[in-house]
């Protein structure tokens, strides 16, 4: 069996205070960690650049949060794409569960609980229909296809 690569995309802004926590807790689970920067003016991008494994990038924040999102995306090289926002962090034990699930023959994403407990598309196959739009109320349109809506791992608050 071949190995599965895993790539983390992460989008930061202002988010100095939690990233490190957030990158931290990716090392043993991902193999590339890709983040994106979005204008910080608190440190975040120096933080980021810190953790080894982790390729910066630096980005305007008028892009948005599906521009930002989906340009991390577009950087990683892995089979599997994890999507985090820098002020969340997996919760222990996880990593293993989200490596096996990666294994799931046919499945081309899975939905995640995030913090505030509502499920969204964390984990997916890198395949250039997962990206993300902007909607109409400024947040981020789902992303649809053959997936599986999980109970867990949880994705907690860093």
């Amino acid at each position: 069996m071949s190995t599965v690569r895993v790539s983390a995309a992460v989008a930061a802004r202002n988010a100095a205070g939690s990233i490190g926590a957030c990158l931290d807790a990716l090392s043993p689970y991902c193999d590339e960690v890709v983040v994106v920067d979005g204008g910080s003016g608190d440190g975040t991008a120096a933080a980021a650049a810190a953790v080894p494994r982790v390729r910066l990038y630096r980005r305007d924040a008028e892009e948005g949060v599906a521009g930002l999102r989906n340009f991390a995306i577009d950087q990683c090289f892995g089979d599997f794409i994890l999507r985090i926002d820098a002020d969340e962090i997996i919760a222990a034990g996880g990593e293993r569960r989200l490596r096996l699930l990666t294994r799931v023959p046919g499945l081309r994403w899975f939905s995640l609980p995030g913090a505030s407990g509502v499920r969204t598309v964390r984990l997916f196959r890198n395949l250039p229909e997962f990206r993300y739009e902007p909607a109409p109320d400024g947040g981020i349109l789902p992303i649809r296809g053959l997936g599986v809506p999980l109970g867990g791992p949880r994705v907690s608050p860093a």
